[in-house]
């Protein structure tokens, strides 16, 4: 990873630390996945997990930054709350840390409308487009054919309503 693109999730974890209360490493990692979906390039790999979609590349950046002294994990109850520690970008220059117009826009609207989701439902919206996007490729996938292949994956966690109402937001927010 280039020190444009670290340097850039720099600044969108500030972000999500700043919008977010108390956030949790589920949370950032079903955000900054939104995030890339929504079109800013950071070039994580997510693969289905136990709580959705996730990324070991993004978790291990996250505990470098640690490491850096940019953010701190802290464990709170049953998640490790993510914060960012002060104003301190450590080796980034100013120049690596710019996030374009463009992607300003998108990370915005992202944490605005999703910003206030319990992991639980960012879990399911993001399971529900990484199911999509993976059953779906080449072809237009029936709501119902994402529904019994995210029970599938999910078994009873999630109702069919639920999953339909997933599919809505993500129609409406994302693609």
């Amino acid at each position: 990873m280039g020190n444009y693109i670290e340097g850039k999730l720099v600044k969108i974890m500030e972000k999500i630390t700043r919008k977010v209360e108390s956030p949790g490493k589920k949370v950032v990692q079903k955000l900054v996945y939104l995030i890339q979906r929504k079109g800013v390039n950071l070039g994580f790999d997510y693969a289905i997990h136990y709580y959705g979609p996730y990324s070991s590349e993004l978790d291990d950046f996250l505990y470098s930054l640690k490491i850096k002294g940019i953010l701190d994990i802290v464990p709170d109850g049953n998640k490790h709350r993510i914060d960012f520690i002060g104003d301190e970008y450590g080796e980034y220059e100013e120049e690596e840390l710019k996030i374009s117009a463009v992607e300003e826009t998108l990370i915005e609207e992202v944490l605005e409308y999703f910003g206030n989701k319990s992991g639980r439902e960012l879990e399911l919206i993001t399971t529900v487009d990484f199911v999509k996007r993976k059953l779906g490729k080449n072809k237009c996938l029936a709501n119902r054919d994402v529904i019994e292949a995210v029970q599938k994956i999910k078994s009873d966690k999630f109702s069919a309503d639920e999953i339909e109402r997933a599919i809505y937001v993500l129609e409406k927010h994302i693609n």
